[in-house]
């Protein structure tokens, strides 16, 4: 039953709001005089089936469809809010009712006229009561489901983790965060207390966001809660109005309306039209500055009225506190006539005003629009009230736990936010801003691009909400705040190859920096920025923004750090942060994060290879490279477990793809280099006895062991300890090749550049090449001797190929190749085209002429 009454007081109060139900009960009388008088004249009665008649009915049929369609009744029955459905549904039944009253006691008991009316009214209470029922629903399930909290549900944690976004109503609060609870209960006190004969005037002042209207909110909910006999007008918002007409009568109207003063319509709008008369005609304009001289004649009616108001208000024990927020937001005319309307026109005994305004704002509209000494409003406003600073701390506080608690919604790296929070709390002024910002760099921006550092957005948002012209000059002038992977923007010269480049660069940069950072405005930025960009952090601290030609500034450990994070002080992030448009490099890092994933939770290395095989051969050869350069980033996110998974994989990969682009077997190496150097002692023992039998991959492992030489982020001893054992293992797999005569050439062992990795290592050992060459070389493997001598560019269109006939004798006589060649029988394209390189070569008699031949793609030799 209760659930029934709440739903009914809710319909209501929703039919209140958009339809008069003195107009409804009207509609619904005129109705019932239809009704009546077509009956008294018995017009039904008289109206004979004649043709003509007929075709009247029929178009008062048609006229009634038409009205229902331009009323949209039949759509409107189907929304589920209070519309024009339920105005002519409740017309009807409260038309069925008078009907029916007044037939049975007026005309006396009628079967078919009370029946008809019994019908009428079932049927509509049956259809009204399930619009109540489903328009009470509807409403119920959309408070179930919002995703608009308040900053104090926030505050407090009491946000639903499951929703996919929140956000922060904006609207003015009626709860205190900022311990102002002393203030809050004296201005209440001064409120209740302040019980004057007259109008008195209370100014409440402090800047724009400081919480005036969060006070008022407050104080208006204790007023209303505790005091009956004290009147709230707090919904008049002189923003709203462009011109002084406007204002003044719904001023005028607002007081009337909610005083409950009763006064005839037309009256009332005689009084409005006096006063609008002496203060907005032409002829009397010039009056509005003074509003003492009035036009006797037409004021009678108006002091009269203001009389009556009077006493009403004071008869019926009323108080009425007149609230006025956003002054200084008024169009400018606008705000001294609300002060002379509160200082004369609007006077009116027990009423107190509150005025609430940004002080500096009204003084600067005053001195310079309206040429007006801003001790005049002394003599309006009695009791001046400043709005005290917020205390820094509890700001802080504030900031720092709304922070965290919206960033546990999206990601669960809150430990590394204590510096940001401190720039945010020390940047933003005000609660307002606060929200917005929450909503705009949290809700928004970071949930749409939570691949990105969330420390860099919150650090980049804040500034394009807070300072947008800042943001701007960043944006403009991005190759001073990038420092790193500066060869993205190579083409606009932001590679310095000499001192003097160098020395140019931070001339001009800091030139740059120091016009921003001159203006106070930007000054209380550059903490933030100089956590968020290297370059800025050396001008603040040593007035340089790069001491270094390298296109990365920072050490490598720190360098490896910003890729991982994909920091806006990159070159190949900077952009993504202002456009939030993705490009190649984050595309990649993402691949990666999302392999690295994979691998932690996958149970074997063939599953792994299986799955990244896959992936990785979907990518074209320029964007495997970025890929495998930044999968260095993330290695360290491998489970221990782990990492040897990746390790298999990628040195499979690198062996099993014999015509793999030089650039990313390159990269390659450097990746699994990185992962010898790191793996545990167990892991990299058992990598090594794999690799041990490995007779066609010593020119890979001979590469490896280079980049973990010259790996200078890893101690030394580390390094040089797993490079002795690679060392060793590959003197162990050359002697093994040389001493059991093993054919480096055929099909299972050959890889091209073997060869001279072999030679090096036995010359270590004093043993002679040609020797072996000799006893493992014949005519069914000659050419892919001869294409280890030959050298392959790729300038992208086309490939080329020279070859050194001078570094063949080292290995085995001109004759003795010639002889081989003569002994086979049949050759490929390729082949044909690598003895062609080879013949021209060795037929020219110049030593130092230089024979490069073309090929439309590359030499593949099975």
């Amino acid at each position: 039953m209760q659930k029934v009454k709440q739903n009914i007081k809710q319909y209501t109060n929703d039919f209140k709001e958009i339809y008069d139900i003195s107009s409804i009960l009207k509609y619904a009388i005129i109705l019932n005089i239809a009704l009546f008088g077509i009956e008294k004249s018995k017009l039904l009665q008289k109206v004979e089936l004649e043709p003509l008649n007929i075709a009247i009915g029929v178009l008062l049929i048609m006229l009634v469809l038409v009205i229902i369609q331009q009323l949209h009744l039949i759509d409107s029955l189907k929304l589920k809010i209070v519309n024009n459905v339920d105005a002519v549904l409740l017309i009807i039944l409260i038309s069925s009712f008078i009907y029916f009253l007044i037939s049975w006691v007026v005309l006396g008991f009628n079967l078919s006229r009370i029946f008809t009316c019994i019908f009428i009214l079932v049927i509509g209470i049956v259809v009204l009561t399930c619009r109540i029922y489903l328009i009470c629903k509807q409403d119920k399930e959309q408070n179930k489901h919002t995703n608009i909290y308040t900053l104090k549900d926030l505050y407090d944690g009491n946000i639903d983790e499951s929703e996919e976004l929140i956000l922060i109503d904006e609207d003015s609060a009626d709860y205190d965060l900022l311990d102002r609870e002393i203030f809050i209960n004296n201005l209440y006190d001064i409120i209740v207390n302040c019980n004057p004969d007259k109008k008195f005037v209370i100014g409440l002042e402090g800047p724009w966001g400081s919480g005036k209207t969060t006070i008022l909110n407050i104080v208006k909910k204790k007023i209303k809660d505790n005091n009956e006999n004290i009147i709230i007008i707090d919904d008049f918002d002189p923003w709203s109005y462009d011109n002084k007409e406007s204002l003044f009568i719904d001023m005028f109207d607002t007081i009337l309306r909610k005083t409950g003063f009763k006064y005839s319509m037309s009256k009332s709008k005689n009084m409005i039209n006096n006063l609008y008369s002496v203060l907005f005609s032409d002829e009397k304009r010039a009056k509005i500055k003074a509003l003492g001289l009035y036009n006797e004649e037409n004021l009678i009616e108006v002091n009269k009225a203001k009389s009556m108001i009077n006493n009403y208000i004071k008869k019926s024990n009323k108080r009425i506190v007149f609230i006025i927020d956003n002054i200084d937001r008024a169009e400018k005319e606008n705000v001294m006539l609300i002060f002379k309307l509160v200082n004369n026109i609007f006077d009116f005994k027990n009423i107190t005003y509150i005025l609430a305004f940004d002080d500096e704002q009204i003084k600067r509209i005053m001195k310079e629009d309206l040429n007006i000494d801003y001790n005049y409003l002394k003599k309006i406003v009695q009791l001046e009230i400043k709005l005290p600073k917020i205390d820094k701390e509890v700001k802080r506080n504030l900031i720092d736990q709304c922070i965290k608690n919206v960033i546990k919604l999206n990601t669960s790296g809150i430990n590394e936010l204590d510096e940001m929070i401190k720039h945010i709390s020390y940047i933003v002024d005000d609660i307002r801003d606060l929200k917005r910002f929450i909503n705009s760099a949290i809700e928004f921006t970071y949930r749409t691009n939570r691949f990105l550092n969330i420390i860099d957005i919150l650090g980049i948002e804040l500034i394009k909400i807070q300072n947008i012209k800042l943001y701007e000059t960043i944006w403009k002038n991005k190759e001073y705040f990038i420092s790193e992977d500066c060869y993205i923007y190579k083409k606009k010269g932001r590679l310095y190859t000499s001192d003097k480049d160098l020395e140019e660069f931070n001339n001009k940069g800091k030139e740059l920096f120091d016009n921003i950072f001159e203006s106070s405005e930007n000054s209380k930025y550059i903490n933030l920025l100089s956590d968020l960009f290297p370059n800025v952090e050396r001008y603040n601290s040593k007035g340089i923004l790069k001491d270094t030609k390298t296109i990365n500034s920072l050490p490598k450990n720190k360098y490896r750090e910003v890729n991982r994070r994909r920091s806006v002080c990159s070159g190949k992030f900077f952009e993504i942060y202002f456009v939030y448009m993705s490009n190649i490099f984050f595309e990649m890092s993402k691949i990666s994060e999302k392999f690295i994933n994979y691998i932690n939770i996958s149970q074997s290395i063939e599953e792994v290879s299986r799955y990244l095989e896959l992936e990785i051969n979907s990518i074209d050869v320029e964007n495997k490279i970025i890929l495998f350069q930044t999968m260095q980033f993330y290695i360290n996110n491998l489970e221990d477990d782990k990492v040897k998974y990746l390790l298999y994989f990628l040195y499979n990969y690198i062996t099993t793809n014999i015509f793999l682009d030089f650039r990313i077997q390159n990269v390659l190496n450097i990746l699994i280099a990185d992962i010898l150097i790191n793996i545990s002692q167990n892991e990299f023992d058992l990598f090594m006895g794999m690799v041990s039998k490995d007779y066609k991959n010593i020119s890979i492992l001979k590469d490896i062991n280079y980049w973990i030489i010259n790996n200078t982020d890893i101690e030394q001893d580390k390094r040089r300890s797993r490079s002795e054992i690679l060392e060793r293992t590959l003197g162990s797999i050359v002697n093994e090749i040389y001493y059991k005569k093993i054919n480096i050439y055929s099909n299972n062992n050959y890889r091209k550049n073997n060869l001279r990795d072999i030679n090096e290592l036995l010359q270590i050992n004093k043993r002679d090449i040609k020797v072996f060459i000799k006893n493992v070389l014949n005519s069914n493997n000659i050419i892919k001797f001869l294409y280890d001598f030959i050298y392959v560019n790729n300038d992208g269109d086309r490939y080329s190929y020279s070859i050194n006939k001078d570094e063949i004798e080292i290995f085995m006589s001109i004759e003795k190749v010639d002889e081989l060649i003569q002994q086979r029988e049949y050759n490929s394209e390729d082949e044909k085209f690598i003895l062609n390189i080879y013949k021209n070569k060795k037929s020219t008699t110049m030593e130092n002429e230089k024979y490069i031949y073309y090929y439309n793609h590359e030499i593949k030799l099975e």
